[in-house]
Parts: C-alpha cells; sequence; structure tokens
C-alpha cells in the first residue's frame, strides 16, 4: 500500500493539484471521485490479467506481445522515474535549506538523498520497503494534521474566500494525474505470491489518497484565497503557513521531503523489480530469482541520470518541466492498454462466464479509457510547449523501442 501511494504527495503534485484547486474551484473536489472510479477499474484490470494468467506481467504480454508490452511498461515507468526523481530531489534540496538548515547547500542536500536512496535499494529491498511505509505514513499524519488545522478555521475564514464554480478542461485533468502510480504497489515482494491482495493494497491506497487530497483541498480553500492558490509556486506550503503558523511551515516541510524520499524510493525499488521481471520472462523463466543484474542496474540507471540532469542544471528548467508532463501522458498511456488488455482477456475466457463478465464490465473498461485518453490530453493542454513534449515522447517511444528490439533479437540469436 505504501508504495503504491508513493507517488500521490510529493510537491510536484501537491503543486499541481492546488493551482487546478484555484483555478476550478469546487468543481474540481467533485471530479475527484471520478478520477477515483476511473483508477479503481483499471486495478480491476491489473487483476483480470493476473487472473487470466498467474502474474499481471505475463498477461500484458500474452494479449499485446512480448516486445510491445516490454515497451510500453518501459515508456510508462522509466522516464518518469529519470526526470521526476531529478526534479525532486532538488526541491527537497531546496525545502531542506530554507525551512530547516539555512547554511546547507540545497544541491548538496538533493545529491545526497538522491544517493542515500539508491544505495538503500542497492544494499537491501527489506529496508527499501520499511522505508517506505514510514516515509509514508509521515506523510499522511503529516497532511492530516494540516487539514484539521486548516478546517478549524473553515468558519471565520472561508467567507472572505468567494470560490468560483468553472469548468477548466485542462486543470480538471490534474485530478486523474495526483492519484497515478498505484501499480507501483505489485512490485511488493518482486515475485509472483499474493498478487491477489496486492490489488487490494492498491485499491485502498487510491481510496486514501483521494480522502487525504480532497480534505487537504477543502482545508487549503479554507485559508488560502483561489487566486493565491492558482498562482503560488508553492501552494502547500502557503496553505500549510496560512493553517498553522510556523509550525505548520515545520510540517509541511518534513511532509514534503518525506513525500520526495517515497517517490524516489519507490520507483527504484519497483521499477527496478519490473525490468528484473521483464527480463525473467524474456528467459523464460517466468517470475523466478533474477539470473541478470537488471534491479541493480536499472537503480543505478534511474540515480545516475537524474543525477546527471541535476549536474547539467536542467532541474526546476522549463525542459525538465516538459519531460515531465510528457511522462505522465506516457503512463496514461500504459494504463489505457492495461484496460484494452483486459478486454482481450475477458473475451477470450470461458465461454458463459466470460460474457457475463464482459456484459458488466466492457462499459467500464472503456469509460476508464476514454476518460484517461480525455486526461492525458489535458496535459497536453496544460502544457506551454506541447510540440516540445510530443517531440520527446516519441524520442523515449523510439528509443526504448529500438533497446527493446535489439535485447530481443540478440537473446534469441545467441539460444
Amino acid at each position: 500500500m505504501a508504495l503504491a501511494a508513493g507517488l500521490m504527495f510529493n510537491p510536484d503534485m501537491l503543486t499541481l493539484f492546488g493551482n487546478s484547486l484555484g483555478a476550478v474551484g469546487w468543481f474540481f473536489g467533485l471530479i475527484i471521485p471520478v478520477a477515483t472510479i476511473v483508477h479503481l477499474i483499471t486495478i480491476h484490470s491489473f487483476k483480470v490479467l493476473t487472473d487470466a494468467a498467474s502474474n499481471h506481467l505475463v498477461g500484458f504480454q500474452d494479449y499485446i506481445g512480448r516486445r510491445t508490452a516490454a515497451v510500453i511498461l518501459l515508456c510508462g515507468k522509466l522516464p518518469f522515474a529519470v526526470c521526476t526523481s531529478a526534479a525532486l530531489a532538488v526541491t527537497a534540496g531546496f525545502v531542506f535549506n530554507e525551512v530547516f538548515v539555512y547554511w546547507f547547500p540545497n544541491f548538496a542536500f538533493a545529491f545526497l538523498l538522491l544517493g542515500a536512496t539508491a544505495a538503500l535499494n542497492l544494499i537491501s529491498k527489506t529496508a527499501a520497503q520499511t522505508m517506505q511505509v514510514i516515509a509514508v505514513a509521515a506523510v499522511g499524519i503529516g497532511l492530516i494534521i494540516l487539514s484539521g488545522a486548516g478546517l478549524s478555521n473553515l468558519p471565520g475564514e472561508i467567507s472572505g474566500h468567494e470560490f468560483k464554480f468553472n469548468f477548466s478542461y485542462r486543470y480538471l485533468a490534474a485530478a486523474f494525474v495526483v492519484l497515478i502510480g498505484y501499480d507501483l504497489g505489485l512490485y511488493a515482494h518482486g515475485d509472483d505470491r499474493n498478487e491477489s491482495w496486492r490489488s487490494n493494497a492498491m485499491v485502498a491506497a487510491v481510496i486514501a489518497g483521494a480522502l487525504i487530497l480532497s480534505l487537504w483541498g477543502l482545508a487549503a480553500m479554507s485559508v488560502v484565497s483561489p487566486e493565491r492558490l492558482e498562482s503560488s509556486t508553492v501552494p502547500y506550503m502557503t496553505a500549510a503557513r496560512k493553517a498553522l503558523g510556523e509550525p505548520g511551515r515545520y510540517i509541511m516541510g518534513t511532509v514534503a521531503i518525506a513525500a520526495v524520499f517515497s517517490v524516489l524510493n519507490s520507483m527504484m525499488h519497483s521499477v527496478s523489480l519490473m525490468t528484473g521481471q521483464l527480463a525473467n520472462l524474456y528467459y523464460d523463466q517466468r517470475l523466478s530469482d533474477n539470473p541478470t543484474n537488471f534491479r541493480p542496474a536499472t537503480v543505478l540507471l534511474i540515480s545516475g541520470t537524474s543525477a546527471f540532469l541535476m549536474a547539467m542544471g536542467f532541474a526546476g528548467e522549463p525542459h525538465l518541466e516538459t519531460w515531465i508532463r510528457a511522462s505522465i501522458t506516457l503512463w496514461l498511456i500504459y494504463y489505457i492498454v492495461v484496460n484494452i488488455s483486459a478486454i482481450r482477456a475477458l473475451r477470450q475466457g470461458s465461454a458463459s462466464s466470460s460474457r457475463e463478465k464482459i456484459s458488466a464490465n466492457l462499459p467500464l473498461k472503456l469509460f476508464s479509457i476514454a476518460v484517461l485518453a480525455l486526461a492525458g490530453t489535458g496535459i497536453i493542454l496544460i502544457e506551454p510547449e506541447p510540440v516540445q513534449l510530443l517531440k520527446f515522447s516519441v524520442f523515449v517511444i523510439a528509443v526504448l523501442a529500438v533497446v527493446v528490439y535489439l535485447f530481443d533479437t540478440i537473446l534469441y540469436r545467441s539460444r
């Protein structure tokens, strides 16, 4: 559950959430339940693939092809892991410098956090999972405390804030983005054990995440004007300070750093296990112990490339923000293909039960596919440089397709 919730509360998501809340108003709060339903439908699609082939990765490959599945999986995770890790590590460095220790260099903290997270994942998978639980718990407790403080001001403060009730399509897409990443919970152990309860953990993470974000959004709206929420670069920090003064600033600083760690840790942990599992499938060993070094290599790739982007000064630059939004779009496309694969799995199931399942689930799957496609379009509309976003997406897909094709060709020639 902690891995599934690892991306939901990071500073970038809280900024997108706050800005969208200020732009759209109360309508944004009403769209959160719709986003929750869409993601729950996608979680059910993962379960369908698991039931059809004993593991979601196996099912994914069975219904869309080995190479295509590998490309879509990697495109949906790797670019986001690299680009977001670089951006968020620097964000954590600035938070640490500005909130806690003024004399400590922000970039030094960013590199230390990135390196420590990579070392943790290289040394012990169990330790990484334990720290993930601690980090997500700290984030959740902190946001609940701040939400309670903000809502205690509700009667006296909200009367001065006349919130609009606008429909802004591009900002409504943010409601679907802030809940992504729950599929990282599928890689809690790195093998095929207990896949059934992982679906329950993802459901719990999405529902809990939606509730906490809704509570925090209501609190933020009660203490900060919509204009300031929309224009602020750190709306979460503004709301925390208005809600609880200086202690609120320290609590939110802790929340931000813990949330950044949870993102770095969950991405390195789960994406590295995903690549290891893909390698096993190529070796026809299903999900047995990984005979390759793909897991540590992936951790080093994510951390090393992120550190390179930071060292080259990309962190905070518009180009990196564009790449992150492109990566989010690719992740949403991955969810769409998962739903399509689940439809194919249902259609190829046993006759009578399959017909009943299709009649009950097909409209929901199609609804999820349509809404996720609209959300991806909304992310493109938010982007100031949509052409650059599309160029980066095409580049990533092309590069990873070539890598997968070469790996597949070399492996099968060597047999």
